[in-house]
């Protein structure tokens, strides 16, 4: 019984060991090592299974991208204490910047590492590249009615080694991180030096309404890394900066490698350079009175419902916000030579619908700071910040027909409006929009600091820039000549919602709209048939 056992096994395993082989295919594989179950160097507690070993060609540790963001915003400190120091005293005016303190933060990047491993596995393939090819022929009659033999090569099947990538999850690790502002050196930066701005006396400095995003990545390949690369870097950045990494204790610097439930500290520090141009900053806010109470920010105009009765709130018809960095920055404005400094205020109306907010705005309408800004009591307030602000009211109903200026007109489509612009006029060519009953909506309000030379300026306004010039195409290889990058980034955000009686619409805006999107459609059949008809990928 004993040795009839032992045949029998002996066939079995025989039989299982060249079952793959049984169709007399070519055989290209070799077993450089055999299966074998592994625990892993990299990772404790994982052990690689013997059937994910075969010809086994190594092991690594590979941790994932990770990034920590926040956004620095301007220091507080009591401006008029040093505009008066600065009009009597303008060293002591220097020391006093120079006294607050530098902003520090820490913060903690969390990321994962995997287990990877590869190895080869036995498979059967057809490959022209790895098998070879045969020739297959057959004979076929031309159009002359003549037989012919006709052949071509044709991909063989075999068995060849496979690489085989397997990754499985290790540990969640951290690193944690510091970043350190520090002062631009004395030495360099005083009000003795040329270029020197009084206001941004330690380098670094924000105005009112700017932000800066800092970005801290620990330097991880988007598919993982053995070694960590950290790096700083921004969004919107104000300054050229000098990025040092800190390798004192308790910091590590070098040999950031991947580790199991690694525990590393880094720490950056940035010293400012030199101020960089930007987008406009925007410290606009919901508005408030001398004494700081808060005011409506929308005012609204009756209208009557369908059955005739008015309705209090018919349509939003005056904006009301308050400009906190209003006296800083025409002092700065002043201090920097920058004379013809005003403000412009883009409003933008967005619609809300059951699958968010549409990503185009439905109208725009743009304000000059000296057609909007009213006179207040505000000079009298007990609150620096409201004494330093300017209240702006901006009639977003009114009767001018240029939708630039009006925020219930739009104009027609493009493809009617440019050819019709030849013979009509702007205000010719738009149409009154009103606003859909019980809808939610937004008002997106931007800035654009115009005549202030650390902002990005569109060419209208810096006509002989070298790349507002003809040769450089009027500013159209310019990226930050463009509205939506000299505009600022943070908008104020003002949400409301109509009445579900109140419906002013005509039908005009349903036509428009209607001859828009079969526009659209038109376009983008067309160019569906095109890519059909030529074959095109």
């Amino acid at each position: 019984m004993i040795l009839r056992a032992f045949i029998l096994c002996f066939t079995a395993t025989n039989l299982l060991s060249n079952s793959i082989y049984a169709d007399n295919l070519d055989n290209y594989c070799t077993t450089v090592a055999h299966p074998a179950q592994k625990v892993s160097q990299y990772c404790s507690g994982i052990i690689i299974p013997a059937s994910k070993t075969r010809n086994f060609q190594g092991e690594r540790l590979l941790c994932s991208n990770a990034s920590d963001r926040k956004i620095r915003h301007p220091v507080d400190f009591d401006e008029e204490a040093w505009r008066d120091k600065l009009a009597t005293d303008r060293q002591g005016a220097f020391e006093m910047l120079r006294t607050l303190p530098d902003p520090v933060w820490q913060g903690t990047l969390k990321y994962k590492s995997h287990l990877n491993w590869s190895w080869q596995d036995c498979q059967k393939v057809t490959d022209a590249e790895k098998c070879g090819t045969e020739q297959h022929c057959k004979t076929v009659t031309n159009r002359l009615g003549e037989r012919e033999k006709k052949c071509k090569d044709k991909s063989k099947t075999c068995y060849v080694d496979i690489d085989i990538h397997e990754s499985v999850f290790c540990s969640h690790e951290k690193t944690d991180y510091e970043i350190r502002y520090l002062k631009s050196s004395e030495s360099e930066w005083n009000p003795e030096h040329d270029h020197f701005t009084d206001r941004l006396a330690n380098g670094y400095d924000l105005l009112p309404g700017e932000e800066e995003t800092v970005v801290v990545d620990n330097g991880a390949d988007l598919l993982g890394s053995r070694r960590l690369a950290p790096k700083v870097y921004f969004k919107n950045q104000r300054n050229q900066y000098i990025i040092t990494m800190l390798d004192t204790p308790p910091f590590t610097k070098d040999n950031l490698y991947c580790q199991q439930r690694s525990q590393y500290t880094i720490g950056f520090s940035l010293m400012a350079k030199a101020r960089i141009r930007s987008r406009s900053g925007n410290d606009f806010s919901i508005p408030a009175a001398h004494d700081g109470a808060p005011l409506e920010a929308l005012i609204w105009q009756s209208a009557r419902d369908q059955t005739g009765k008015r309705k209090d709130k018919g349509y939003p018809a005056v904006l009301q916000v308050q400009d906190y960095s209003a006296k800083a920055m025409h002092e700065f404005a002043d201090d920097t030579d920058n004379t013809f400094k005003h403000i412009v205020l883009r409003i933008q109306l967005y619609e809300k619908t059951p699958f968010g907010i549409l990503p185009w705005a439905t109208s725009t309408q743009y304000t000059q700071e000296a057609k909007a800004v009213t006179a207040t009591l505000n000079a009298l307030s007990d609150e620096q910040a409201i004494r330093r602000s300017a209240l702006w009211q901006i009639n977003l109903a009114n009767q001018l027909l240029h939708p630039d200026k009006n925020l219930y007109r739009v104009f027609v489509p493009w493809f009617v409006y440019y050819p019709a612009r030849l013979v009509f006029s702007s205000e010719a060519l738009s149409y009154e929009y009103q606003l859909k009953p019980a809808t939610n909506y937004k008002l997106s309000v931007t800035t654009y600091q115009k005549g202030l030379s650390i902002y990005h300026q569109s060419c209208e306004d810096e006509p002989n820039a070298w790349d507002c010039q003809f040769y450089a195409g009027w500013g159209w290889f310019s990226p930050n000549r463009y509205e939506h990058n000299y505009y600022s980034d943070n908008s104020l955000d003002i949400t409301f919602t109509t009445e579900s009686d109140v419906n002013l619409r005509t039908w005009w805006p349903v036509i428009w709209a209607t001859i828009g999107w079969l526009d659209e459609l038109a376009i983008a059949t067309s160019v569906w048939v095109l890519i059909t008809r030529n074959n095109l990928p």
